[in-house]
């Protein structure tokens, strides 16, 4: 179980932006453009406007949160990673996104996305267990350079009923769990009516096949 596609860079398109308000970000928004800002590194915050067409490229490649992306603000190239997107909980719009300028060796805090595998490898899967995931995504302490796009999770081997912990992850090197001194599921195989007719017969199946031998023996 690795967390594979280490972070790939990405190109935006920007444009500094001196004011701020409602009344501002409200103008960037209608000229096609997302307010954000850029942080860190002791420098001020540069407040900015991302031009929504290379905001939702990038976000519509997948792992936005966990990748790092360069920033041509008027011309001139950054590194950032993408921390936080506001969204509209009505129209579900981008309002407002924070990028932390880009330090390789700066250990940050990153969320990564589950995803299962080997499900074809399930035993209770085939008798009609439903394998399910307990929670989407993990917090991980790592490097910038090394944020991991996304964790495999193995249903390989897993009866109806059981499930993989968190200590069962193979994480890459320099990776480490935000949170500690827990051992929470990621995923496990749900019982359905199906699996447990499937248990049932099997159990039925290999008593009547005991009682047989029994009275071929007498």
């Amino acid at each position: 179980m690795k967390g594979l596609n280490m972070s790939e860079v990405y190109v935006m398109e920007a444009k500094a932006r001196a004011e701020g308000g409602k009344g501002i970000a409200r103008r960037i928004r209608n000229e096609g453009c997302v307010p954000a800002v850029i942080y860190g590194s002791n420098k001020e915050p540069q407040k900015i406007a991302v031009t929504g067409h290379s905001l939702q490229m990038a976000i519509q490649k997948g792992g936005f949160l966990t990748q790092a992306q360069e920033i041509k603000v008027d011309g001139k190239s950054e590194k950032v990673l993408p921390r936080e997107i506001q969204m509209d909980p009505v129209s579900d719009k981008i309002m407002h996104v924070d990028f932390l300028r880009y330090d390789p060796k700066r250990v940050v805090k990153a969320i990564v996305g589950l995803e299962m595998v080997d499900i074809d490898k399930c035993p209770g899967a085939k008798i009609g267990g439903v394998p399910s995931l307990a929670r989407t995504d993990v917090e991980l302490l790592c490097r910038a350079d090394s944020i991991p796009q996304v964790l495999y999770v193995s249903m390989e081997g897993l009866d109806v009923g059981e499930a993989v912990k968190f200590s069962s992850l193979e994480l890459p090197d320099g990776v480490e769990p935000a949170i500690t001194g827990r051992d929470f599921t990621l995923a496990s195989v749900l019982a359905t009516r199906t699996s447990t007719m499937s248990e049932v017969e099997g159990g039925e199946g290999e008593e009547a096949s005991a009682e047989s031998e029994e009275e071929s023996e007498e």
